[in-house]
């Protein structure tokens, strides 16, 4: 599937979700996605394009890690917070899901733009959910995937200098 269909896959999953389990899923999807995305972008020829993917890969890599943080007691078992919607818990998390749908890049601008937007959208929501945390632990799980989104935008602010480079136009302007 092509990177900005499952851009919008996501982002549309995480508009929808409504359950503290579904959005942290979601945010975490976003930051696969991320991840993914910056893995294909460091195989890339240019260099300053493939330095960019491996900096979108770690940034997404870290801040899926802050959101994989294991939940305190009481939040992963029947009724608690972080079931949501999923069956059984936190065990839906079990693997990548829709990143491994990912079979091509297509057209970079519209990419990261739509990944830009969609880790902006990821941010709001983790703004959100901290803000009505009941609970210590999903509180710094949100903070801590919120601290480690910036990062991961920075190579955002970066791509619009490496792909004018690389393609001797000015992106998104």
């Amino acid at each position: 599937m092509e990177a900005l269909r499952l851009i919008k896959t996501v982002r549309h999953a995480l508009a929808e979700a409504r359950a503290t389990g579904d959005i942290l899923h979601q945010a975490w999807q976003s930051v696969l996605l991320t991840e993914a995305v910056g893995a294909r972008l460091a195989d890339h020829d240019g260099e300053e394009l493939a330095t960019l993917g491996q900096q979108l890969s770690e940034a997404g890599a870290h801040t899926a890690s802050c959101l994989r943080q294991p939940p305190g007691p009481g939040l992963d078992g029947p009724g608690g917070p972080l079931c949501g919607g999923l069956a059984g818990g936190l065990g839906e998390w079990s693997g990548p899901g829709l990143v491994e749908r990912l079979t091509e890049l297509g057209d970079l601008e519209p990419v990261l733009v739509e990944l830009a937007g969609l880790l902006a959208e990821t941010g709001e929501n983790l703004v959100v959910l901290a803000c009505g945390a009941e609970t210590e632990s999903l509180y710094w799980t949100c903070i801590d995937g919120l601290d480690a989104i910036p990062v991961t935008l920075c190579g955002f602010g970066r791509w619009a200098g490496c792909a004018k480079a690389w393609t001797g136009e000015v992106v998104g302007g």
